[in-house]
């Protein structure tokens, strides 16, 4: 399954494919507040209100960004269920591709 932007005409992206962008922004930010606990402790001690002092809130940052990514890709992977069932449903039933069809 492939994430393409959901952009026809004026029409603005779909409500996953934000989400989806949310959740890697937000694993992003947690990611780097991970590298940074383990890469830089020095830094990293002097911001232990942001990252917890053991890099608690950091895992924690990049653990919700994970989830919010997987929430994303799962609506998406119903959208495009319920658009392959909603194009099916509107074949013709003399169309020989149809699931719909009684010649087969």
């Amino acid at each position: 399954m492939h994430v393409q932007r959901h952009v026809v005409g004026d029409r603005p992206a779909s409500w996953p494919a934000w989400l989806f962008r949310i959740g890697l922004l937000i694993f992003a930010l947690g990611a780097a507040g991970d590298f940074l606990h383990h890469l830089l402790p020095g830094i990293a001690a002097q911001m232990t209100f942001v990252l917890g002092s053991e890099g608690e809130r950091a895992h924690l940052i990049t653990l919700v960004g994970m989830l919010v990514v997987a929430a994303a890709l799962f609506a998406l992977a119903a959208n495009d269920r319920a658009a392959t069932a909603a194009r099916r449903a509107r074949r013709s039933p003399g169309d020989p591709y149809s699931s719909n069809s009684r010649t087969h």
